[in-house]
C-alpha cells in the first residue's frame, strides 16, 4: 500500500477559552515527510509513526477545547505528565464528550496495536495473529459505511486475509484523523461515530 502524498491544510476554529486560532494545521511539508517515511518503512514503523501522528492530532484537539494556560497545559501534556500518554488522552476526549464510546474504543485498539509493535522484540507484522485480531476490532469505517447504500468498498469482514489487516488499520486511522481534525475545526461536527 502506497500512501497519498497530496497534502491538505486545515484551519481550525479556536476554542471557547482561546484568544486566537488553534495551531492544528497539516502543512504540505509535514504530510509529505510523514507519507514518505511511511512508504519506505517496515510495517512496525508504519504502525508506530501513523499512531504518533494520530496522537499529535488528538493532543491538538484536546488542547483546542481547554482553557488557555500555557504553563498548565505544558505540565499536563509533557511525557511524564498526567496526559503524557495516549491512553489518558483518549479517555479525556471521551469524557469531554468529543467522541463516542465506540470511537474511544477504536482509538484504544490502535494504541494497543502501536504498543504491541513498539514493545514486542519478535518479528511482527499486521498479519501476526494478535495484531490481525486487534485490527478486526476496529469498527470506525464499518460504522461510517453502515449509513451508505453501497458498502462494497469496505465489505471485507473478519477473519481478514493476509495484507487486509494493514489496510484496515491505516484506512481507519487516516479517516479517524480526518474526523478529529474536523471536530477541532467545527465544534458542531457530529460526535456519534
Amino acid at each position: 500500500m502506497r500512501f497519498n502524498t497530496s497534502s491538505r491544510r486545515f484551519a481550525v476554529s479556536s476554542s471557547p477559552y482561546s484568544s486566537g486560532r488553534s495551531t492544528m494545521e497539516i502543512s504540505s511539508p509535514e504530510l509529505e515527510a510523514i507519507w514518505a517515511e511511511m512508504n519506505s518503512a517496515s510495517e512496525r514503523a508504519q504502525a508506530i509513526v501513523a499512531t504518533a501522528f494520530l496522537e499529535d492530532k488528538l493532543t491538538e484537539l484536546l488542547q483546542a477545547y481547554l482553557r488557555e494556560d500555557a504553563d498548565t497545559t505544558r505540565k499536563m501534556f509533557k511525557p511524564s505528565g498526567p496526559l503524557g500518554g495516549l491512553g489518558p488522552k483518549i479517555d479525556l476526549g471521551y469524557l469531554m464528550g468529543l467522541y463516542s464510546k465506540d470511537f474511544r474504543n477504536d482509538l484504544a485498539t490502535m494504541a494497543d496495536i502501536r504498543n504491541r509493535f513498539a514493545h514486542w522484540a519478535r518479528p511482527t507484522t499486521f498479519d501476526t495473529k494478535e495484531i490481525r485480531q486487534c485490527c478486526e476490532k476496529i469498527g470506525f469505517l464499518n460504522r461510517v459505511f453502515a449509513f451508505a447504500k453501497d458498502q462494497s468498498i469496505y465489505n471485507q469482514g473478519p477473519p481478514f486475509p493476509n495484507g487486509w489487516a494493514r489496510f484496515v488499520f491505516i484506512s481507519n486511522l487516516d479517516s479517524m484523523v480526518g474526523h478529529i481534525i474536523e471536530m477541532a475545526r467545527n465544534p458542531s461536527h457530529p460526535r456519534v461515530l
